[in-house]
C-alpha cells in the first residue's frame, strides 16, 4: 500500500504541483482502476448503503444498487423526478431531484416509486434548483452542492430546516475530512467555515468529488483520483466524482462516461 503525507505550505494551502485550474499533469503514468459496472441510464453519483454501491442516473429517472459480492443490480427507485445527488446513514437514503435545474428537492426514498421531501427551498425562501452532490454532515445534517443558486445547503434530516450555508460559489461537491467541510468547484477546493459562510482555498485544482479516506482528502478531478495537496492515485478516467468505500475498496464514478471503476490498493 502506498503512503502519502499531507502537509500544508506556510500560508495554509496543501501543497500540490499542478499549474492550477487543471489536473492533467499530474496523472502521468498513473495506475487505472478496472471498470466493475454500467448502470442503466449513466451514473452520476454514489453511496453506500448495507454492502451495496448505490447509483443515481443521468437518464431515465432511476436508482439503481449493485452488490460487489455477487454483482447482481436491483433498480430500488424508478420513474423518479431526475434524481441527483444520494447519501445514506445505513439506514435512510436522502437523494436530490431537480425539474431540468429549475426546481430541486431534498428527499428520502421510501419505496421503488414513492419519496418524502424534506425541503424545496430555503427557510429564507432561496429556492433549490441542481443539487448535484451530497454528503451526510458529522452532526448528522445534510451538506448540499447546489451550483444552480450558487450555494451550499445545510438540510436536517427531519426536514426542519434549510439554510444556505454559503452563497455566490458554484460548488460542484462537498466533503468531510476530519470534522472538516471541504467545498470543490470547477477552479479549486476550499475548506468553509460552517458557522461564518468563509470560504478558504486550500488547492487550485478543479474537484468534482470529496472523500475522506484513511486519514487523506481524496478529490475526482478531470483526468482522475488524486490526494489533495498530495499526487495523483487513480488514473485514466475522464471526470472521476463519487467515491465510496465499502470493505476498503474505493468505487469511483466516472461522470464522462457513466461507469462506475473499484481501486482496490491505494
Amino acid at each position: 500500500m502506498l503512503i502519502y503525507l499531507l502537509a500544508c505550505t506556510p500560508d495554509g494551502r496543501f501543497g500540490n504541483n499542478s499549474e492550477g485550474g487543471d489536473d492533467t499533469g499530474l496523472f502521468v503514468n498513473s495506475p487505472t482502476a478496472e471498470l466493475v459496472w454500467v448502470p442503466d441510464g449513466a451514473s452520476w453519483d454514489l453511496a453506500a448503503h448495507q454492502g451495496r454501491v448505490l447509483s443515481t442516473t443521468q437518464h431515465g429517472g432511476s436508482i439503481w444498487a449493485w452488490d460487489p459480492e455477487t454483482l447482481a443490480e436491483e433498480e430500488i427507485g424508478a420513474d423518479l423526478d431526475e434524481p441527483q445527488a444520494i447519501a445514506s446513514d445505513g439506514q435512510t437514503i436522502y437523494f436530490t431531484g431537480t425539474d431540468s435545474g429549475q426546481l430541486g428537492f431534498v428527499a428520502t426514498l421510501d419505496s421503488k416509486r414513492t419519496f418524502t421531501v424534506l425541503a424545496e427551498q430555503g427557510d429564507a425562501g432561496l429556492p433549490m434548483r441542481r443539487m448535484e452532490d451530497m454528503v451526510i454532515a458529522p452532526g448528522g445534517y445534510l451538506v448540499i452542492a447546489d451550483p444552480g443558486v450558487e450555494a451550499v445547503w445545510r438540510v436536517e434530516t427531519d426536514g426542519s430546516s434549510a439554510v444556505a450555508i454559503v452563497q455566490g460559489v458554484e460548488p460542484t461537491c462537498v466533503g468531510y475530512h476530519e470534522g472538516q467541510l471541504y467545498v470543490g468547484t470547477e477552479q479549486a477546493v476550499f475548506s468553509l467555515n460552517e458557522s461564518t459562510g468563509e470560504l478558504t482555498e486550500v488547492e487550485d485544482v478543479p474537484a468534482y468529488g470529496l472523500f475522506s479516506f484513511e486519514g487523506r482528502l481524496l478529490a475526482g478531478g478531470t483526468s482522475g483520483l488524486r490526494e489533495v495537496g498530495g499526487e495523483a492515485l487513480v488514473g485514466g478516467l475522464g471526470r472521476a466524482a463519487a467515491t465510496v468505500e465499502i470493505d476498503g475498496a474505493l468505487y469511483i464514478t466516472d461522470q464522462a462516461t457513466g461507469e462506475v471503476y473499484v481501486a482496490e490498493e491505494l
